[in-house]
């Protein structure tokens, strides 16, 4: 998969971002199995910025160990596979990207796809 889309939800603002199943294993391709397993991904927020080492961490969700939450609730997340381990990742926010999106979003809050919505 290319690209992975999440709507955040009030968990992932108070307490730590949740990544669906799916996703790790066929977006992130981490293989995360016994609580407390972590695992390493680089993200990096602007595409001719840094990547940032953030840690994936096993517990009763598999949670992504975000430094900077700059996301509110209804917000979307998108994730981009630039390599094995690094990912370009955005936060969409103006309502009628936000809109586009919520519609292809099949019947959860997560979208993956080789096919880019946006």
């Amino acid at each position: 998969m290319k690209f992975y889309y999440k709507l955040i939800t009030k968990q992932d603002v108070t307490r730590s971002f949740v990544v669906n199943r799916n996703a790790i294993w066929h977006f992130f391709n981490v293989a995360l199995v016994q609580h407390g397993d972590e695992a390493l991904v680089y993200l990096k927020r602007d595409p001719e910025g840094d990547f940032v080492a953030t840690a994936m961490v096993l517990h009763q969700d598999c949670r992504l160990l975000l430094k900077n939450k700059d996301f509110k609730v209804g917000d979307i997340a998108y994730f981009e596979f630039i390599e094995p381990s690094k990912f370009l990742f955005k936060v969409i926010s103006i309502e009628p990207e936000k809109m586009q999106i919520l519609r292809n979003l099949p019947k959860s809050n997560f979208y993956l796809s080789n096919t880019k919505i946006l």
